[in-house]
């Protein structure tokens, strides 16, 4: 994603009717190539991401697919014409960037992207990518509430200190993703006769509806190394800075703002239990998944098994490696740690030649 790949290569900003034009053929050829394919049972999927209406230029053609592999992208950019044997720009003018995103020069003029996503995400993807950057902004609300909106839908992280332990799915569902920001959610507007949002300025009037909307949260001091070095080159997030800084809005600080709504982290999390059909019992499963890996580790560790055994390094390692290829070690570990331990020892003591494992 993103218009500038292809520009040393002769791809340039179009206009809408350019735009159209070129759309069309595009689908013209993919549909074209579908009909090639000899496989019926496929559930292909693909559109072009919504843009809002008065759009005048463009400087790239998103084009999101599923239901189809690497290879077929492949195979349809030889059918085109195009090439893709090299993963940086090659001279027939194409640039491959994997697993997920083809770029190529359609026409000699338009980067087209071709997105692949697996089927659950296709609608998701839809829907966070349409409208420049809705979902973008849309998530910066949500990740101040400790949520990433993204392409898949709504997810909550839960770490086990810094490292992230598992990325729990919250909603692929947009009528209650937008409705808990206190946004209407149209799927009709936005995916077929896309008339929701006729300019930029409308897009940045929905965003400041929701009822957590707070302009600091948008700022480039509030957001993280990544994300600011990345929105600073989004056009479209400069300009819905500079339409902050033109429409002020009073809040209260911005802690104070979200502890009104969220005092602690056990009532955000019991608010969001109660909103979110299914989110609970997901939850606590990866919560009980994650208490039992960090069990394991604090029972089973190089530390402790050096303790035991006296054993380092590579010796170290194959000894351990053993303990978890033993058909007994799987019922041994649910044991108490003293139990535990002391099998280890047991078996530990039985080696005949511990340093030639």
């Amino acid at each position: 994603m993103g218009g500038n790949a292809l520009a040393p290569y002769g791809a340039r900003r179009v206009t809408a009717v350019e735009y159209r034009k070129y759309k069309k053929l595009l689908y013209e050829k993919f549909g074209a190539f579908l009909e090639t394919l000899v496989t019926p049972e496929l559930n292909i999927s693909y559109s072009d991401i919504p843009y809002y209406s008065t759009k005048p230029d463009f400087g790239d053609l998103d084009f999101l697919v599923t239901g189809i592999t690497n290879q077929d992208v492949l195979n349809f950019l030889g059918y085109i014409n195009c090439s893709v044997y090299q993963h940086e720009f090659s001279k027939k003018k194409t640039y491959f960037n994997p697993p997920q995103t083809y770029s190529f020069l359609f026409e000699d003029i338009l980067q087209v992207d071709i997105i692949l996503v697996p089927e659950e995400d296709f609608y998701t993807s839809l829907i966070y990518y349409a409208y420049n950057d809705l979902g973008n902004l849309l998530g910066k609300i949500y990740n101040r509430m400790g949520l990433k909106y993204g392409h898949r839908g709504l997810t909550y992280s839960l770490t086990t200190g810094t490292e992230k332990f598992d990325e729990i799915l919250v909603s692929k569902n947009h009528d209650f993703i937008y409705g808990f920001l206190g946004l209407p959610f149209d799927r009709n507007k936005y995916l077929i006769d896309k008339s929701i949002f006729p300019d930029l300025n409308s897009i940045f009037e929905f965003v400041k509806k929701s009822k957590y909307f707070h302009p600091d949260i948008f700022i480039y001091e509030n957001l993280n190394h990544k994300n600011r070095i990345r929105d600073k080159k989004r056009n479209t997030y400069r300009l819905f800075l500079d339409h902050l800084k033109s429409t002020p809005i009073l809040k209260p600080p911005l802690d104070e703002f979200f502890s009104n709504y969220f005092p602690t982290e056990e009532k955000k999390l019991q608010i969001l239990f109660d909103y979110f059909s299914g989110f609970e019992e997901s939850y606590k499963y990866s919560l009980k998944e994650r208490d039992e890996q960090l069990r394991r580790r604090d029972m089973f560790n190089g530390v402790v098994i050096n303790e035991i055994t006296g054993l380092e390094g590579k010796d170290l390692s194959l000894f351990m490696e053993s303990l978890r290829k033993n058909s007994e070690f799987e019922s041994r570990i649910y044991l108490s740690k003293e139990k535990f331990h002391l099998w280890i020892k047991d078996e530990f003591d039985n080696l005949e030649k511990p340093n030639a494992l």
